[in-house]
């Protein structure tokens, strides 16, 4: 009888852990989401910032 009440117990708390980590996990995956998200976003406004003195340099040049 004690035997499988620890059982159930054990096997409450694994499941408990289990739900856990599945939270933790999915949150590290929306943080690294929201990085990636923000890394690709800063390099376009490098491009970007890029190509416009690009083109200011380029037009001065040609006038």
């Amino acid at each position: 009888m004690v035997t499988e009440e620890n059982n159930d117990i054990a096997s409450r708390l694994m499941e408990a852990l289990q739900y856990e980590l599945l939270v933790w996990l999915e949150e590290q995956n929306r943080i690294l989401r929201e990085k990636r998200l923000w890394q690709e976003w800063e390099a376009e406004e490098e491009e970007r910032e890029w190509e416009q003195t690009f083109d200011f340099g380029w037009r001065d040049q040609n006038r």
